[in-house]
């Protein structure tokens, strides 16, 4: 006579063990797609806030900027080939010492942490003048020579966007509104340029004796 206890184990022992996890493994797919989802609507929240305050804050106060330093420009009378050529000048002085104030002032950050902060200030206001100062140079000038018919109008614009999609910087024309720079403790001395090349500072080492 057979025992009830020994079938009974020798079922649960062919019985496939593998069916005793499915449970848990739903569990754990529900939690992933749980967080998922929450994280999913955080990320979709942040993004919604982050292009709500660049369109309707920031931006306007970029152009608010903008427009007031050419109106200055306009107001004083300088003529546009000393925009472009102010502009142009500021942008290569930049464009050299960017490295070397980066690294000058990363070394010194904790040393001269409120000059880094006035510095810094000071010298992102003086490089948005010399980018109006440039911009405004451009547009009169086209203004001088091509006037605004629509013929010349339309020409310009099929061939700058042209010559951008041909050197690979078309995606510069929409840098604002949502390519937001923030300011932070960071030197902020560097940015891109177009060969993501930079200047090499030697260091000069004093013999001692």
């Amino acid at each position: 006579m057979r025992n009830n206890k020994d079938t009974n184990e020798n079922l649960k022992t062919q019985f496939p063990k593998r069916l005793f996890h499915y449970t848990p493994v739903l569990n754990i797919i529900r939690s992933d797609s749980s967080n998922g989802g929450q994280k999913c609507f955080r990320d979709c929240v942040k993004l919604g806030t982050e292009a709500i305050v660049s369109t309707a804050l920031v931006t306007p106060l970029v152009i608010g900027h903008w427009r007031g330093t050419w109106m200055l420009l306009e107001y004083y009378g300088i003529p546009w080939w000393m925009c472009f050529l102010t502009g142009s000048i500021l942008h290569f002085i930049f464009a050299l010492l960017k490295d070397f104030l980066q690294e000058y002032f990363s070394n010194k950050k904790q040393e001269y942490l409120l000059i880094l902060l006035l510095v810094s200030r000071v010298y992102t206001w003086v490089f948005g003048i010399a980018c109006a100062s440039h911009w405004r140079g451009g547009w009169m000038m086209l203004e001088e020579y091509l006037r605004r018919e629509i013929g010349s109008v339309i020409a310009v614009t099929l061939l700058s966007l042209a010559m951008l999609s041909a050197m690979k910087t078309l995606r510069n024309v929409n840098f604002s509104p949502f390519n937001i720079s923030v300011d932070g403790l960071e030197p902020g001395f560097t940015f891109p340029t177009m060969f993501r090349t930079s200047v090499s500072i030697p260091t000069l080492k004093i013999p001692t004796e």
